[in-house]
């Protein structure tokens, strides 16, 4: 048995490792941390984001070396401009101006080439362009230009000009301009507008124009760094090895993008004992009572017991989820507060059902001991788990009794159906012709064979014990691995995102390898090759 654990383990690892490669390239269709961040974040806050989280790594090895470097084009209508292929490193063009003290207006220009069809449509469309302006060493502003808001730009000359801002010069200080591409996507760059707004008398005092020209003796293109031997180190230092090694460690310490006092680590483990509080529970009550309803019914079909069960499991099953938590929270909670001034049930305020380390921990603190030790904390978390469990019932036993009356639905009319098959096999006909009373062919006979079926059913939902069940924990605000999920999604939590999703891969792959070993263990008839 182990030699075929073992075989199971070696061949999801490539499968694994695909899932997460595929789960990553989704979650990268669009840039994350421009969706997170919006349209118009600073450069700082873009990059801070993308290099905590390893985005500013390719994902899987740099396969555009050759196409990333800034080339000159012909525009198609009419001049030039210089652009950048798409990648994953740093690459800019800066212009070097020796002007006279004043405050200057800077605008950038993107040129326009023509489609198939000879419309006019901005180069840069798919790119973010990052615009940087610099007084001596110091930046003074950075922006995001947006070329798909054409809104932004001001027409003069024919041409769209993009207002970066006002710079005030000191004396003797030269202005560079730099146009930074740190993104994946491709950049363009045509022109710099410095327009003076007021100088000194008898300065400059018209407006230029300096062209994206290689060439010029002001102008200095810098090319990515990663084109000069990153192709190799791309292979092992990228997004998809970091995201592997996170996972096989279980070393989820990114920050969360939402809650940033919060490591995505602590997100997890806050959020799985609420999750199995009420799943745990659901799942074992309606494997045991549909089990045995579905037998009851199975040894009476036809009759009126069985008509009785099956009509209470349609029930059960044509009546929404939602119904019922509306329901019982009006007849659990509501109704009793209005009319006996008395809650048997609570919809928000969950406690937990085990008490958390780190309040143990701060708990033996206040009372003087500066460091417990781990011998002491776990005997203080020990004497405070009859309290913490006394307040289940409060807080999880509605919950845990609406999802066993859905539940039970589904689950009835499969195990019925289950046992029907059974009862017509030939070892309940030899069973029955040896006396053996109908309880022992349910559980000793039909009920051993049945076991595989059960097994499925009840392994299939062992990931979803863990993920938790969405719609509870909102409505009763049970802080939950669901709920986690879906505020993670809801407020483009990236790394909360990714790290939960891989979990529940793996998850659906150890429940895979467990279920044919339980085949084995139940059904000697089985053999694991």
């Amino acid at each position: 048995m182990w030699a075929y654990v073992l075989r199971r383990i070696l061949y999801n690892i490539p499968v694994y490792m695909g899932v997460i490669l595929f789960l990553m390239i989704l979650l990268r269709l669009t840039d994350p941390v421009t969706a997170y961040l919006g349209k118009y974040p600073t450069y700082d806050q873009y990059l801070t984001k993308r290099t905590d989280f390893g985005l500013d790594k390719p994902l899987l090895g740099d396969w555009q070396i050759g196409g990333r470097t800034w080339q000159a084009r012909e525009s198609g209508i009419g001049g030039s401009y210089l652009e950048k292929g798409r990648g994953t490193g740093k690459g800019w063009v800066q212009w070097t101006f020796d002007l006279p003290a004043g405050t200057y207006k800077v605008q950038a220009t993107w040129p326009s080439i023509v489609d198939d069809q000879g419309n006019a449509k901005s180069v840069g469309e798919a790119g973010l362009v990052w615009v940087r302006l610099i007084e001596g060493e110091l930046a003074l502003k950075t922006v995001s230009m947006d070329q798909t808001r054409p809104a932004r730009s001001v027409e003069i000359d024919g041409v769209g000009w993009n207002d970066l801002g006002n710079v005030d010069l000191s004396t003797g200080e030269p202005l560079t301009i730099r146009v930074l591409d740190d993104s994946s996507q491709g950049a363009v760059i045509d022109a710099i507008r410095v327009e003076p707004v007021r100088v000194g008398e008898g300065e400059l005092s018209v407006p230029f124009v300096a062209d994206a020209d290689p060439q010029a003796a002001n102008v200095e293109v810098v090319d990515d760094p990663w084109t000069f031997g990153g192709f190799v180190r791309s292979l092992y230092d990228n997004q998809y090895f970091a995201a592997l090694g996170r996972i096989v460690t279980l070393r989820f310490d990114q920050k969360s993008w939402s809650v940033e006092s919060q490591s995505v680590g602590d997100i997890i483990s806050t959020s799985i004992v609420p999750s199995l509080s009420v799943t745990l529970p659901v799942l074992i009550l309606t494997t045991l009572i549909s089990t045995s309803l579905g037998l009851v019914a199975s040894f009476n079909r036809g009759r009126p017991l069985d008509r009785g069960v099956m009509f209470m499991a349609v029930l059960g099953m044509s009546i929404s989820y939602l119904v019922y938590v509306i329901v019982g929270q009006y007849f659990g909670a509501q109704w009793p507060r209005l009319a006996f001034d008395f809650e048997f049930f609570a919809v928000s305020g969950y406690e937990p059902v085990l008490p958390m380390w780190s309040d143990v921990q701060m708990h033996l603190q206040d009372k003087g001991l500066e460091d417990p030790g781990f011998f002491r904390t776990l005997w203080g978390w020990i004497a405070a788990v009859p309290g913490a469990i006394a307040g289940w019932p409060k807080y999880c036993l509605l919950p845990v009794s609406i999802g066993v009356i859905v539940a039970m639905g589904y689950d009835t009319r499969f195990y019925r159906a289950v046992m029907v098959e059974e009862c017509n096999k030939d070892y309940i006909r030899t069973a029955r012709a040896k006396g053996a009373s109908n309880r022992r062919v349910m559980y000793r006979h039909m009920l051993r064979n049945a076991l595989i079926p059960i097994i499925t059913r009840v392994m299939i939902s062992l990931p979803f014990i863990i993920m938790g069940s969405l719609l509870v924990e909102i409505y009763f605000r049970i802080p939950g691995m669901g709920q986690q999920l879906f505020t993670a999604i809801t407020n483009k939590d990236f790394p909360v995102v990714e790290a939960i999703t891989a979990l529940l891969a793996a998850l659906f792959i150890i429940t895979n390898i467990l279920t044919d070993v339980l085949y084995a263990v139940v059904d000697p008839r089985v053999t694991l090759k």
